[in-house]
């Protein structure tokens, strides 16, 4: 409980970029919640990500997030309808960012029996210094402190990041 695992590829550095993984939990989520997030333009401990949310009723609340200096803020955020993250339920998460000085951020999550959902489900523009950079890709989890079934595993699979704009 509230301890957060994540993975980078460093090498892999780009300003605009178009990414998406798979991703699966496999217990039952307790407590505050479990958080999964694919990121980009990571550098240090900066970063965008698109984070989902899954709560004991198995309901997923998507969210755009910048994280400058290790210093989480929520951009946009809103419940998915129509989405559950039951356990072993793979879902797929995709976050597109473009832009210099002010930068366009989109997100969605869908279940991977699904067809990936026609529009964006969230959009953001965010113009933080800091994050003018290109840098790595990378994923991201959670389990909150209150979370009372750990360890619980997080599975991430099928990363696919392309060149966007």
């Amino acid at each position: 409980p509230g301890t957060a695992r994540a993975a980078y590829l460093p090498a892999l550095s780009a300003a605009d970029v178009d990414v998406v993984v798979a991703v699966s939990v496999d217990k039952p989520v307790t407590g505050g919640g479990t958080y999964l997030a694919v990121a980009a333009r990571h550098a240090a401990t900066s970063e965008y990500r698109a984070k989902v949310k899954i709560v004991t009723s198995a309901a997923v609340t998507l969210s755009l997030v910048r994280v400058v200096n290790g210093a989480e803020t929520t951009l946009a955020s809103q419940a998915i309808t129509g989405v559950l993250a039951t356990p072993n339920t793979t879902l797929r998460i995709r976050l597109d960012v473009v832009g210099a000085g002010t930068r366009t951020l989109k997100a969605k999550v869908w279940q991977s029996t699904k067809a990936e959902p026609a529009s964006w489900q969230l959009s953001a523009t965010d113009a933080t210094s800091q994050l003018q950079v290109a840098g790595g890709v990378g994923f991201y989890a959670y389990a909150s402190s209150t979370s009372t079934n750990t360890p619980i595993t997080a599975s991430f699979d099928n990363l696919v990041a392309v060149a966007s704009g």
